[in-house]
């Protein structure tokens, strides 16, 4: 009975396509009992990778296969992505220099360089450059963040000396940030005179912080 009747399915469904999803409707137009028709061809179906005559399964089955590793696939990588960019946009705090810069002024000259840490304006490290202008002579060094700058620049002073201060910010333009020192400067204090900047995801970030030592 079950052989007979797999024949009639697979003769009507040939002719009338197979083309519903799934194609149990087509029992309706079947010369068989519909309980019966229904029961059976629901067997059928449970076992995706049988071949119903001409009229194969796998093709229905794959379709949807490949419908969910889609869906799961564009899950996986919203999952993935949108905590790094959440992470991203935290850190994104400086969208112009000039305030940056000043805040950077500020906390040079009250030896809080340390404070910066927590915007995180710089990408994996940031440089030092110091200018000993009596000794011709540059000490250039790399630190991971700038409390750890904050320490070396600390470890080279005496009692306060040399003496931190700040001029007034004159320009920004194309990655870099000038002091103006047409005032001149003074013995045994050191200067910020001058900043590298960059752009990352519309955000801007320190790379080296000059400065001028009057010696």
């Amino acid at each position: 009975m079950g052989e007979s009747l797999n024949r009639s399915l697979v003769r009507h469904l040939t002719l009338n396509g197979a083309s519903t999803d799934p194609p149990v409707i087509s029992c309706h137009l079947a010369s068989i009992p519909y309980s019966l028709c229904v029961r059976h061809l629901w067997s059928l179906l449970k076992q995706p990778c049988r071949s119903l005559s001409g009229i194969s399964l796998r093709t229905y089955t794959k379709g949807r296969r490949k419908k969910m590793k889609t869906i799961y696939a564009f899950v996986l990588f919203v999952l993935v992505l949108a905590p790094t960019a959440a992470k991203a946009a935290d850190h994104c705090t400086n969208e112009a220099i000039e305030p940056l810069v000043s805040r950077l002024a500020q906390a040079w000259a009250t030896r809080k360089l340390g404070s910066l840490d927590k915007e995180k304006p710089y990408r994996g490290s940031v440089q030092v450059v110091v200018d000993h202008s009596t000794a011709d002579k540059f000490e250039v060094k790399e630190k991971p963040n700038f409390e750890a700058m904050e320490q070396w620049l600390r470890s080279q002073e005496h009692k306060g000396v040399p003496a931190r201060e700040t001029r007034p910010l004159l320009w920004c333009a194309k990655g870099l940030c000038v002091f103006d020192f047409s005032a001149g400067i003074a013995h045994n204090h050191r200067y910020l005179r001058k900043v590298t900047y960059g752009h990352h995801n519309g955000c801007v970030y320190i790379k080296s912080v000059f400065l001028l030592d009057g010696d």
